[in-house]
């Protein structure tokens, strides 16, 4: 239901809600402040909701008590999902049936039925009716799946749209998607497609005639102990690669080859990319077609690559690359085991910032050649050199030749050790997406690929 041209109200919750044995079921509290209808309180905690009103063009349609009855039901209906999402789908209903009679006592007026869904044209798990003392009737149908990604629910999205263009000349019975959890992209993709949806963390987005409930940035508070990390060490590899070349179309063996990683990882991590729709297949063959979208969420996930960091200071002066200590120290580590990093890396593939302090990634090699060519001294404060031993080789991966001895991170490298220093260091980050954007060719690999 589109709520243009209605009037929004926001909505009261009665204090009897929050404070109750509903509490147990309540969503995340972050401190949003709800009203009493009742009693004029309002030090009130319900979760992270962003929006929850009525839309309607008369506010009165629904009453106070028909509202609080309905979210009572998405609390208790939230709080056995939560529970028994392992169940079979006849288990699962008795489980409604008995919220129904908690949050429906026989005294409300209300009337509520739950049964198994057999009608063909629906194919929903199963049917939920509800009859409100005024009239309303909710006919929802509940469709439950256990895994809810992006390219997932695209499908189920169309399906369900299908499902319920034989339905609606004859009955207005909404559909809401249950998971253990539904991500933003999840949910918008359900949004688009004027599907509602609840999960088990306490997003919401749900659309019923005239009442509109959508909470929103819950994380997964399900999530497996053993889910693999998209984002780890290995698997990172396998991604600079990747954002490195968006243009390339992929083989496993060959992917696996180049990031110097096992067939198991490329398959785990081309298997994530394409549930999240950020790569596809062509002719069997992967490729990255959301290098951004990767990014985006890449870099609010990243955690520093440097294990240990030493700061030191000699009297070589280092504000350009030419300096030829430097370049022999380059030349005698070499690309695999020295190499530019965060706003030195940005300055000489895209400059944006001032910065004269040089900060490299090296190894036991690496840190060798920079000590004996700089004549590096510790220095606890008023260091010129930064030097961060990474965790793990694979930051030196696709690196990008700024002359003939020196190199600098990837790419994704750069932007994300950009990201995590400052505001002025993500316009740096921001402005290296731009400029490469425009002239890929600043990320010559030629050198590197040899």
């Amino acid at each position: 239901m589109s709520t243009a041209g209605n009037r929004i109200n926001p909505l009261k919750l009665a204090y009897s809600l929050a404070c109750s044995r509903f509490t147990q079921c309540q969503l995340p509290e972050i401190g949003l402040r709800i009203t009493c209808l009742e009693c004029g309180q309002s030090d009130i905690n319900l979760g992270r909701i962003s929006f929850l009103a009525i839309a309607s063009p008369d506010c009165e349609t629904l009453n106070k008590n028909e509202i609080i009855a309905f979210f009572q039901f998405l609390l208790y209906f939230h709080e056995m999902v939560k529970t028994n999402f392992k169940l079979k789908t006849e288990e699962i209903i008795a489980n409604v049936r008995a919220a129904f009679d908690v949050a429906f006592p026989a005294t409300s007026g209300f009337q509520a039925e739950v049964q198994e869904a057999t009608d063909k044209t629906m194919q929903a798990d199963f049917l939920c009716t509800i009859r409100t003392p005024s009239g309303h009737v909710w006919s929802i149908a509940c469709e439950y799946v256990t895994l809810a990604e992006p390219r997932n629910v695209r499908l189920l999205a169309v399906e369900l749209r299908n499902r319920f263009a034989h339905q609606a000349a004859r009955e207005t019975r909404q559909c809401i998607v249950c998971a253990p959890y539904i991500s933003a992209r999840s949910g918008e993709i359900l949004r688009e497609a004027g599907i509602s949806y609840i999960d088990l963390a306490g997003n919401a987005n749900i659309i019923l005639e005239n009442l509109y409930v959508h909470t929103h940035g819950n994380e997964n508070p399900h999530r497996p102990k053993r889910e693999k990390n998209l984002f780890a060490t290995k698997s990172a590899r396998v991604l600079r690669v990747l954002i490195s070349r968006p243009d390339r179309l992929w083989g496993v063996e060959e992917l696996a080859k180049v990031a110097k990683v096992s067939l198991g990882q490329v398959s785990n991590v081309r298997q994530a990319l394409i549930a999240k729709e950020w790569a596809g297949l062509i002719g069997g063959r992967l490729i990255l077609e959301k290098p951004r979208s990767l990014l985006n969420e890449w870099r609010e996930k990243y955690r520093s690559m440097a294990e240990h960091t030493e700061r030191a200071y000699t009297l070589q002066h280092l504000g350009k690359l030419d300096n030829a200590s430097l370049q022999a120290a380059f030349k005698e580590a070499g690309k695999d085991h020295l190499i530019l990093a965060g706003v030195t890396a940005a300055n000489a593939i895209a400059p944006y910032l001032r910065q004269s302090t040089l900060t490299v990634y090296a190894d036991r090699i690496g840190q060798k050649a920079l000590h004996s060519f700089l004549c590096l001294e510790p220095a606890a404060l008023g260091e010129n050199v930064i030097i961060m031993m990474p965790k793990d080789e694979g930051v030196f991966q696709e690196s990008i030749r700024i002359n003939e001895d020196i190199w600098a991170t990837s790419i994704a490298q750069t932007y994300l050790d950009l990201w995590q220093m400052n505001d002025r260091s993500r316009e740096a980050a921001e402005f290296l997406l731009e400029q490469y954007n425009k002239n890929p060719s600043i990320a010559n690999r030629d050198a590197a690929d040899a």
